[in-house]
């Protein structure tokens, strides 16, 4: 009696083993069917996401990042909590979501992550890991990634200082079309890290990366024409590229342009156009600016004289 009880015994635990890896085994699908029509939800997510419905997006993405393989949801759901779109900004769940999409090889995942080591967010700062994961997403192709490992290297952060390593992710970057790298390819250029000092080579990423809208490029390009560098001198182009980095929210440039609208170099004298500049600037938290936008306000006569004006400026990375 007792070897058949043993006997009994011994197939029910089997029997619990075999049930219990199977449900691990297929946790996914079984989880999935009690979802229902999964490609509707995704569709009826994606729908709500593209029509910038973040609250409604957020919440059909939820159910749907549990699923061990939906990578691009758990990523953008990730993207979500990490911008604040749809709900309040949560750093832990936008981390655990890029970590279990990076899991599955999603490179933009990664790359966030890094990101987020790189600057503690959600996470403790840890250098190493951040360069871990650049590395990963850099040499998979991701141009963002490409960036910020050339930032480290160029910053000497998790790594040695090397800038003809930082310039050659850079390069690698802008291949694929990232304005950012190109502006700091030019950056380098401009200043000589890592390269000779060539503002011509300088200025052809500053423009390339103009074209397409990166207002610091549009600002740098503005500093080489107040400089004389690479160009001739001319206030009223610097003023245009200025306006343009400007109205995309660039402190430095809104700032310079008040400079320049106060003192009437490169355009009409403007007190008002300089004060609504100014004012542009320090809502950002420019102390100069804010400074002169009070001078001004309260009447008080600014230190430079008309003869001596000088724009407040230096290539930006």
């Amino acid at each position: 009696m007792n070897k058949w009880k043993s006997y009994c015994l011994g197939i029910g635990i089997c029997l619990l083993l075999i049930a219990v890896f199977s449900i691990c085994a297929f946790h996914d699908r079984i989880y999935m069917w009690s979802l229902g029509d999964i490609s509707d939800r995704y569709l009826q997510a994606m729908n709500a996401y593209r029509k910038h419905d973040y609250n409604e997006a957020r919440n059909r993405f939820v159910p749907l990042a549990s699923i061990d393989s939906a990578s691009y949801v758990q990523y953008l759901l990730g993207d979500m909590y990490y911008r604040g779109l749809g709900g309040n900004t949560d750093y832990e769940k936008a981390f655990a979501l890029f970590e279990k999409s990076g899991k599955a090889g999603n490179t933009n995942a990664c790359n966030n992550m890094a990101f987020m080591y790189a600057y503690g967010y959600g996470v403790s700062e840890n250098l190493s890991k951040a360069r871990k994961y650049f590395q990963y997403a850099a040499q998979q192709g991701n141009a963002q990634a490409q960036l910020g490992l050339g930032n480290l290297y160029r910053l000497g952060l998790g790594v040695a200082r090397d800038y003809r390593e930082a310039i050659q992710w850079y390069r690698r970057s802008a291949s694929h079309g990232d304005s950012d790298a190109m502006n700091n390819l030019g950056y380098m250029f401009f200043n000589g890290f890592g390269v000779s000092p060539d503002v011509s080579t300088a200025l052809f990423w500053f423009r390339k990366s103009a074209a397409v809208g990166n207002p610091v490029a549009q600002y740098n390009i503005g500093v080489a024409y107040s400089l004389g560098k690479g160009v001739e001198m001319d206030l009223s182009v610097c003023a245009s590229w200025l306006e343009k980095s400007a109205l995309q929210g660039n402190a430095p440039a809104q700032y310079n342009l008040g400079r320049m609208y106060y003192w009437g170099k490169g355009v009409v004298r403007d007190s008002a156009k300089a004060m609504l500049w100014y004012r542009a600037a320090a809502g950002q938290g420019h102390v100069k600016a804010a400074e002169s936008f009070i001078r001004i306000e309260e009447n008080i006569q600014a230190e430079e004289l008309d003869s001596v004006f000088f724009l407040d400026m230096q290539v930006r990375r």
